[in-house]
């Protein structure tokens, strides 16, 4: 993409290093918490870089960090089973979005990111204290809607999870089986994201290398992640992160509206 091209030919060395550090944030949130890489990174990101360019540098360290919450979660196999619907409608609705991504304007597509993050923020608090449950017989047909939802929004922000996250709490999962979902879920729909992206060309030979890159420093920032997780009151850390990324979305919402 020509715009891609011209953005890359833009970045200097001093960007290159925000941008590693901002990923080694990310993947250290992602380790801690076990979710927030395309939140948090998205929202710092569009601050310094191009929309598209940041989504082209998050692709490989979706899937790399989604198979590392995978594998850890066990019981992947009947996780498969019992949500190959949703994971194939999460699926869909990436390849749908993408189309949408590549037309959008810069602005209007970081209002669109922005409004994605500060509203699935927020639906984080409603998905983890509300009351809501889907019951067994309405499983499926509850999974292909909100999965179309969250590829759709995944196609263009990359932040398909908290909707899937609001579906999931609302099953009232055992917490292994939970955690296993998660991870079947959420590795699909990054390879789903991964084939989508290097079809409208946001994952170019070029940009592909540098996401592969970005791999390093989001390993880095889980595995401090995963280690300081025990020293952190997870619950607090988890409410200053939200907090933050609040903040972080209605910057890039202020940026959009005067840009």
């Amino acid at each position: 993409m020509n715009v891609l091209g011209a953005n890359l030919n833009m970045v200097s060395a001093n960007v290159v290093v925000v941008v590693f550090l901002i990923m080694i944030l990310a993947g250290f949130i992602k380790g801690t918490l076990g979710f927030g890489l395309p939140l948090v990174a998205l929202s710092l990101l569009g601050n310094v870089i191009d929309i598209r360019l940041a989504l082209a540098l998050l692709t490989l360290p979706i899937v790399f960090s989604n198979f590392w919450l995978g594998v850890q979660g066990g019981n992947f196999g009947s996780a498969l089973r019992r949500f190959w619907v949703v994971i194939v409608a999460v699926a869909i609705g990436i390849f749908l979005g993408s189309r949408v991504l590549v037309g959008l304007d810069s602005h209007v597509l970081m209002f669109v990111v922005g409004s994605s993050i500060l509203v699935f923020t927020l639906a984080d608090r409603f998905a983890t204290s509300s009351g809501l449950i889907i019951r067994a017989h309405a499983e499926r047909r509850w999974g292909a809607a909100v999965g179309i939802i969250a590829g759709l929004i995944g196609g263009v922000s990359a932040t398909y999870g908290p909707p899937l996250v609001m579906y999931l709490t609302a099953l009232h999962l055992p917490k292994d089986i939970y955690i296993a979902s998660i991870g079947v879920i959420w590795f699909f729909a990054s390879i789903a994201l991964l084939i989508a992206f290097s079809t409208v060309h946001i994952l170019t030979p070029h940009t592909a290398t540098l996401s592969a890159l970005s791999v390093i420093p989001v390993l880095i920032g889980m595995t401090i992640g995963r280690r300081v997780r025990g020293f952190i009151p997870q619950l607090l850390f988890r409410r200053l992160t939200l907090i933050a990324l609040v903040a972080l979305a209605a910057n890039l919402l202020r940026r959009a509206w005067f840009a």
